[in-house]
């Protein structure tokens, strides 16, 4: 695979900051797509939905924080 694949759980390395890069493994002749940190594991063939960078879900759930309280 020559394609960078972050976990589809969104799982963030507290070294980077970023999203954890999963790594394909083979379990009995079947391969997978493997996170280390949550444990799971995925056909390579799964959708996965992008998640955006971190940084930017998190001043999107800051300004969504903001709004609400406005509102209120």
């Amino acid at each position: 695979m020559s394609k960078t694949i972050y976990c589809w759980n969104g799982c963030i390395d507290e070294d980077t900051d970023y999203y954890v890069i999963m790594s394909p493994i083979v379990i009995g002749d079947e391969e997978f797509m493997y996170c280390p940190q949550c444990n799971e594991a995925w056909e390579p063939d799964y959708e996965q939905i992008p998640h955006g960078p971190p940084h930017k879900q998190r001043m999107e759930g800051i300004s969504r924080y903001i709004e609400e309280k406005e509102q209120d």
